[in-house]
């Protein structure tokens, strides 16, 4: 059986939730290391904010990339999510920091693309990628393809098995 590729649009989302996700792991666990060394005690929590935020972005490629039924739905609230770190980023977060125009430029360019992230998920015909196997959308070529045992195959499976029985010392 052969199946349609996914849409360039879902594999560029994937493939960038995912390097994020894999640069954003090393980087947090250096903040955060750094922040144990003296005078480095804000960066700690900034570490521990940045390695949590490359863990979710790979469930996030993950969701995506296998067509989860949660995964549009949770790449969507975690790239709305982003935004106002973006916006945060631009301001500075630490007393006296200024911050740099190539910084600004890149942050709103960040910015720019999450919405753009944003609007191509909500489009319906992406949505319906990501419907449940119940529920099938108008791309069934795209619903994921699981083998699911009947009812009448598990009851078999367990009148076959045999039972250890322990007795207690």
């Amino acid at each position: 059986m052969h199946e349609k590729p996914k849409p360039a649009g879902i594999v560029l989302i994937a493939l960038c939730s995912g390097l994020s996700g894999l640069a954003a792991i090393p980087i947090g666990c250096t903040a955060a290391f750094l922040g144990g060394l003296p005078g480095g005690g804000a960066f700690s929590l900034v570490g521990a904010l940045v390695f949590a935020l490359g863990v979710l972005l790979l469930a996030s490629a993950y969701g995506l990339w296998t067509l989860q039924p949660w995964g549009r739905t949770y790449t969507w609230w975690l790239y709305l999510a982003c935004i106002p770190l973006g916006l945060m980023a631009i301001f500075g977060v630490f007393p006296g920091q200024t911050m740099s125009t190539a910084n600004t430029i890149l942050q709103l360019v960040g910015i720019a693309i999450e919405i753009v992230v944003l609007v191509y998920l909500s489009k319906p015909e992406v949505a319906g990628l990501f419907e449940s196997a119940e529920g099938q959308g108008s791309y069934p070529e795209f619903v994921r393809r699981e083998p699911h045992l009947s009812k009448l195959e598990v009851v078999g499976l367990f009148e076959n098995a045999e039972v250890v029985r322990r007795e207690p010392h």
